[in-house]
């Protein structure tokens, strides 16, 4: 089985388009990473399919792994560095039963918004029989 992943610039260059510099700007997110007993991680990245790939695996942060935060509740996005980082500092200060009104009043259900970003191929050897 072979998982490749590619952020959206990489996949347009790949597939032989321009780009526009003025247009095609870099992505910055702020990020809150949560397991069924409501831990929160926040974090902040240039490529939010990555990181949270990494999350999901126990790679990156010995906080998420220790507490097996594996569900992507929140994030922002922006195309400045500073307000990403700003945002995250933010968050960190925030005290709890905050950053968890932010949680449900944009994720009532607490849901992986992540779940479908990660298709894996069937493997030929078990599904061939």
């Amino acid at each position: 089985m072979i998982i490749v992943m590619l952020n959206l610039i990489q996949y347009r260059v790949l597939v032989g388009e321009k780009l526009n510099p003025v247009t095609d700007y870099r992505r910055y997110f702020t990020y809150v990473m949560s397991n069924d007993q409501k831990t929160l991680y926040v974090g902040v990245t240039g490529n939010l399919y990555r990181r949270v790939w990494e999350h999901k695996r126990g790679i990156g942060s010995k906080f998420a792994n220790k507490h097996r935060l594996t569900k992507l509740v929140w994030f922002e996005e922006t195309d400045q560095v500073q307000v990403a980082i700003g945002r995250e500092k933010q968050l960190k200060r925030w005290r709890r039963n905050w950053k968890l009104e932010l949680m449900e009043s944009s994720n009532p259900s607490w849901a992986d918004l992540a779940t479908d970003w990660y298709q894996v191929g069937l493997d030929t050897e078990s599904s061939s029989a």
